[in-house]
């Protein structure tokens, strides 16, 4: 007899958007089993996309957007290697937030308010 067991599939989703539009735009959508490590055919994935994204739009600036699964270094090097800008979310440090609460605070204010906070 088969398995009963759920099968559960996790999936790395591509998505590309102008300028300030809010609006994003699905490229490519990979379903990875759930066990599978963030760097299961991450890099392949990535690496074919941003050669299309460059082919088309030859002269837009990238800027690669990701959360904490993709900070690791042959993606950090191909995305410098590639000239992109990239955005990485980090997860929550309670000792890095109560050293930088004072830095973040001046910065949200400039962005907020477009003035120089000091």
């Amino acid at each position: 007899m088969g398995s009963t067991a759920p099968v559960v599939n996790l999936p790395l989703l591509v998505t590309v958007s102008f300028d300030a539009e809010p609006t994003k735009y699905l490229v490519a959508a990979v379903l990875w089993p759930g066990n599978a490590s963030s760097r299961t055919g991450t890099l392949g994935v990535l690496r074919r996309q941003v050669e299309l994204l460059q082919e088309y739009f030859r002269k837009a600036r990238l800027r690669l957007r990701a959360d904490s699964a993709f900070a690791m270094p042959e993606l950090l090097d191909c995305w410098e290697t590639a000239s992109l800008e990239s955005v990485i979310g980090m997860p929550t440090n309670a000792v890095l937030a109560r050293s930088s609460h004072r830095l973040m605070v001046q910065a949200r204010r400039r962005s907020a308010g477009g003035r120089d906070a000091r």
